[in-house]
């Protein structure tokens, strides 16, 4: 590794992509390597071998207080304090990408604060975050406090968010306890306001067993479109059951509840819509769609009426000229 450095000229570098694998590189070699490219400004970090060692390493890194961009991997050793203690090192990041079971809302609470800290009071410049998780380890709080914390959002991905799952009283399920807690409302309090958010992705709704349920969904829905007056591009990707087993028997979940229809609150700003997963009907966005700026129309596995949705749509939006409709599922997206 040292000599591909000094072949591609370590010291001009500007973007570091590693990977330890489970033992391929050692922490040390990482610690040696990153202290050897000064000015880099994008860092991806994965792998078994990125430990403490190597966070601590990080923080310390001459380029730390002028790097723009990093995506921690989800199979990163490190915990969420050692992760808390990297970042804060880094003030100017524009681009954060924060792996499964190592982000809470209090440790982003804390490093927004030591970001304005170190910016003399300056507002955080993140731009793009990614909350990346494995299902039911991502709680509503999150997605509620992005938006004040970080004024300058234009992208938010979140993969996995926990919502109640449409799991009924009369189920099979040994976990009587279990049962009744996805019974409980995740789906709590208003978003903080993202004016600048212009485009959002909301991944996997759905458990193992049991799609999310449609009270849930919609809930969902219409917190964030409220949060985010200036979308653009919209993708909800409510993902397949783990369980092949179960899909035949459950139903895709509503974006409407007895509450209203959550699709009503697009803006006229969006450009694009991808839809997945959701039992979709004509009358989800409202009698007369204001969507002047539509033009890229996808949906996937949105049940017997999509053709319906996207010829309606199709006829109510002046620059949607035609839309995609499929049976499969959208493919899930990962952080880009």
């Amino acid at each position: 590794l040292t000599r591909l450095l000094d072949w591609v000229g370590a010291a001009s570098l500007t973007e570091l992509r590693l990977h330890t694998g489970d033992a391929a590189l050692q922490p040390w070699t990482v610690t040696s390597t990153l202290s050897a490219v000064p000015a880099i400004k994008v860092l991806h970090l994965g792998g078994k071998k990125v430990n403490a060692a190597v966070m601590e390493a990080t923080a310390k890194a001459a380029f730390a207080p002028t790097l723009r961009e990093i995506h921690i991997g989800e199979d990163v050793a490190g915990s969420e304090a050692r992760i808390l203690s990297m970042l804060q090192e880094m003030p100017a990041l524009e681009s954060l990408s924060v792996p499964r079971g190592r982000v809470s809302a209090p440790m982003l609470r804390t490093l927004a604060v030591a970001w304005r800290t170190k910016r003399n009071g300056g507002p955080p410049l993140l731009s793009k975050l990614t909350l990346a998780t494995s299902w039911g380890q991502f709680e509503w709080e999150l997605v509620c406090c992005v938006g004040s914390l970080f004024p300058e959002l234009e992208e938010l991905t979140v993969d996995s968010l926990s919502v109640g799952l449409d799991v009924p009283l009369s189920s099979n399920e040994d976990n009587a306890a279990w049962r009744d807690y996805q019974a409980q409302p995740k789906v709590r309090g208003a978003v903080d306001a993202m004016p600048r958010l212009v485009r959002l992705r909301l991944q996997r709704f759905c458990g193992y067993d049991f799609y999310a349920c449609s009270s849930e969904v919609a809930a969902c829905l219409r917190a964030v479109l409220r949060a985010a007056p200036a979308l653009e591009t919209l993708l909800v990707l409510g993902g397949e059951l783990t369980s092949t087993r179960n899909r035949a028997d459950k139903t895709l979940p509503r974006p409407t509840d007895a509450a209203g229809a959550s699709l009503e609150l697009l803006p006229p700003s969006l450009q694009e819509l991808v839809l997945s997963d959701l039992d979709l009907a004509p009358d989800d966005f409202g009698i007369a769609p204001s969507l002047p700026a539509l033009r890229r129309l996808q949906l996937g596995n949105c049940g017997a009426r999509a053709a319906n949705v996207a010829a309606a749509l199709v006829r109510e939006c002046p620059k949607l000229k035609d839309a995609v409709v499929e049976s499969a599922p959208v493919k899930r997206r990962g952080a880009d």
